[in-house]
């Protein structure tokens, strides 16, 4: 019986990124993203930056402290630009060279 081998999802290297996504990369991980190795895939980048949202997400926090809430927004504005640019530039970094 043959099994079925899912095929491994494409990963790009963290020194293949653009200065500004490397930057991108170095700032969620000052928040707490854990890219533990130099390669990165789709699914790692958007689990990681569900993680963070829950963690720095304002109305989750529980902070009743409007400056807490102020602070937590903030960072959690800076992390989801950085994840979209990050996300961008690895979509257009893993799509197939044209025909």
């Amino acid at each position: 019986m043959d099994v079925k081998k899912e095929p491994e999802e494409p990963k790009i290297h963290f020194s293949k990124l653009s200065i500004k996504a490397q930057q991108c990369c170095v700032l969620l991980r000052s928040f707490g993203a854990e890219f533990v190795d130099q390669e990165l895939t789709k699914t790692l980048i958007k689990q990681e930056f569900r993680r963070m949202a829950k963690k720095l997400h304002p109305d989750l926090n529980g902070e009743n402290s409007e400056l807490k809430k102020q602070e937590f927004a903030l960072q959690f504005h800076k992390m989801n630009e950085a994840y979209n640019v990050l996300k961008l530039e690895v979509d257009e970094a893993l799509l197939p060279p044209p025909m």
